[in-house]
């Protein structure tokens, strides 16, 4: 399954968002430095992003099954009569 690949992604993203909003929050309470260091924190955690999403698409690549193309099996070669 290649979802259980993206969960630390959307983690990332939902913590992100949560940061994001509680200092907005704290902004609105008038509590600028809490604001500040939470904004901060989520920026520096949007800041890796990308790497995440890059990881978690190769990760998921990786783990793809192989097409079913070769699942005949190796039979040993029938003997050729006639030609000696």
């Amino acid at each position: 399954m290649t979802g259980r690949r993206y969960t630390s992604f959307a983690w990332l993203c939902v913590l992100v968002v949560v940061l994001v909003a509680f200092g907005c929050l704290s902004y609105s309470r008038n509590a600028a430095l809490i604001a500040q260091a939470l904004h901060t924190i989520a920026f520096f955690l949007a800041l890796h992003l990308p790497e995440s999403w890059c990881n978690a698409r190769a990760s998921a690549h990786r783990d793809q099954s192989p097409p079913a193309t070769g699942s005949t099996p190796d039979f040993p070669e029938q003997p050729r009569r006639g030609i000696r």
